[in-house]
């Protein structure tokens, strides 16, 4: 009997209903992950960072801090330690039992390269009273994760206002797609925040250090109406990230390293896309949202004059199974 791998997938997909900041998910590829919160991004990084913390990281998004002594694994020596009756040397540092005077190159070595937060994506959030906005304040959460599409769906009221956003990411690239739906974004009480920071050499935490912005760069170089690309620059380490978004939105620089993109008047949708590019290695731009996913939408949904059956723009051969919702047929 064949196994339904749709229905085998979908019935173990991850459902909140509530606030655990212990409980953040993430959308990935295996090669780059982004780590949101019950907003569906990383709105409150601070509160999650005292549960399961949020962060954008690639497989090859490291730093390594300047290292004026020149520390080195070939210079440090081994220590030795009774190991089944005979002494085996480790490279590692214990207090007491290594050489005196190491502490300091070991906890460079340790730390060094270590993981970078590429950045944090999240909303900006604004309460009519102009109070400091809490977790407390968002209501009616409903948040999935759809383990077959890999699209994280998260939905919740604000100021009894309705938000809902699609979080999901590009199968192989370092790239994520988002969609927020709201009518604070008219009202300007829901904007977008893109933020970088430098490198943390602390274990465990997001890999993020918010407190030294005079030790790395952010360069913006604004392309047309609709892109922005960011230059980073982190000591010897450089790498690039890319954002775009739809007609009617605007970007500006709000302080060193930290942008916040913003709707009109008339706006209830605020689509962007954002990806990431180390240094050297993926030299074309790839597009983070716009015309792919619209694409995509009308294989889906369909268009004016499309083939009158599910999903019109995909082989109509048994070969693909389409799920979809909240669509509409283009014009």
């Amino acid at each position: 009997m064949p196994i339904d791998r749709h229905a085998l997938v979908t019935r173990h997909k991850v459902v909140l209903t509530g606030v655990d900041v212990k409980s953040s998910l993430s959308v990935g590829n295996g090669e780059f992950a982004f780590t949101a919160d019950i907003t569906g991004l990383q709105t409150f990084n601070r509160e999650y960072g005292e549960g399961m913390p949020l962060g954008t990281m690639t497989q090859w998004g490291f730093h390594t801090a300047p290292n004026p002594h020149k520390f080195s694994l070939e210079k440090f020596p081994l220590t030795y330690l009774d190991t089944g009756g005979r002494r085996v040397g480790y490279l590692y540092y214990e207090d007491k039992k290594s050489q005196p005077g190491l502490g300091p190159a070991a906890s460079y070595l340790y730390a060094n390269p270590g993981r970078l937060n590429l950045g944090r994506l999240g909303l900006v959030l604004r309460r009519t009273d102009g109070g400091e906005v809490r977790l407390s304040d968002l209501t009616e959460i409903h948040q999935e994760l759809d383990l077959w599409t890999g699209r994280l769906v998260s939905n919740f009221k604000f100021d009894g206002q309705p938000v809902r956003v699609l979080t999901t990411c590009h199968p192989q690239d370092a790239q994520l797609a988002v969609s927020i739906r709201s009518p604070l974004i008219a009202s300007g009480r829901l904007s977008v925040i893109l933020a970088f920071s430098y490198a943390s050499s602390k274990f465990g935490g997001d890999g993020a250090d918010w407190d030294h912005p005079d030790a790395h760069q952010s360069v913006l170089t604004r392309t047309g109406n609709h892109r922005a690309d960011f230059a980073r620059t982190l000591d010897n380490d450089k790498y690039h990230a890319a954002l775009e978004w739809s007609d009617g939105e605007s970007l500006s620089e709000v302080r060193a390293h930290e942008f916040h993109l913003s709707g009109g008047a008339s706006s209830a949708y605020l689509p962007n896309g954002h990806n990431f590019q180390m240094e050297h290695v993926l030299p074309l731009y790839l597009p983070g949202n716009g015309g792919l996913l619209y694409a995509v939408a009308m294989m889906a949904a369909g268009w004016d004059g499309a083939p009158k059956r599910h999903a019109p723009g995909f082989p109509d051969d048994g070969t693909w199974i389409v799920h979809w919702e909240g669509l509409r047929a283009a014009p």
